[in-house]
């Protein structure tokens, strides 16, 4: 039995320090993945963010922008700390974060904010002489300091849902606009009467409203960013005047 033990303690510590080579590596390979290409930052949640804002930036051919997704929302402390390790984050000038609200604008708010706080007391900031500030509202950036910092939660201030409550807005004049609503809605009201899952919350049916109406184009698997890219959404309408507002501002 003791023997048996031995063993199973030496490869438990072989695989300690395989999970430490491999931790080790994660590090360097993120650090990697995160450099700075201009010294304009928008931060998004992840690929499709990514690929919705570089269609519109590129259709008001502005090119001074670097849009830097993170992989998710919980994901924005460690990338923002691995950002401002970079030997050319002093040169950044400004740096905007967007990200849904979901259930709790306010709350996802004070997330962002809580990274801001946690990330400005670093050595990586401080070796640099760099002082990070923090919007006291959305919507709005920082002053007299650089780099300035804005943070927007989407959809609108004060309101529950995600980006995807907006992109359905700028295409009011296509039929399937109004179908892919009520067809959620529909859904929704099935599942509730059979009980056989659990439909979407709230904050989540501008998500399910825009794969529903995405679902009826010739190739039906596109997300919104690829959708951007093939110009499903009008940059120019009305709902998007706030965001395109606070990224001029960037």
């Amino acid at each position: 039995m003791d023997k048996e033990i031995d063993i199973l303690r030496s490869k438990l510590t072989e695989l300690e320090k395989e999970n430490e080579i491999l931790k080790s590596r994660l590090i360097e390979f993120q650090e990697k993945k995160i450099e700075i290409s201009k010294f304009k930052i928008l931060i998004v949640e992840g690929n499709h963010e990514r690929d919705f804002f570089k269609a519109w930036l590129k259709a008001i051919d502005k090119d001074d922008i670097q849009v830097m997704p993170i992989g998710g929302k919980t994901r924005l402390k460690n990338d923002f700390v691995i950002l401002v390790k970079r030997p050319n984050f002093g040169d950044v000038t400004s740096i905007l974060i967007i990200r849904d609200a979901d259930c709790d604008p306010k709350s996802a708010f004070d997330s962002v904010c809580n990274v801001l706080r946690s990330v400005r007391v670093t050595d990586a900031l401080k070796n640099k002489g760099i002082v990070l500030k923090i919007p006291e509202n959305t919507w709005t950036f920082t002053k007299n300091m650089t780099p300035r910092v804005g943070i927007a939660i989407l959809p609108a201030k004060d309101q529950m849902g995600a980006l995807e409550e907006l992109l359905l807005q700028t295409v009011p004049d296509d039929p399937m606009t109004s179908k892919s609503y009520q067809f959620i809605d529909d859904a929704i009201i099935t599942l509730n009467e059979t009980d056989y899952s659990t439909p979407p919350p709230f904050h989540r049916l501008g998500k399910a409203r825009v794969h529903a109406f995405l679902a009826t184009f010739e190739e039906p698997d596109r997300n919104q960013g690829i959708a951007a890219k093939a110009g499903i959404w009008d940059f120019q309408h009305k709902s998007l005047d706030s965001l395109r507002a606070i990224l001029e501002e960037l």
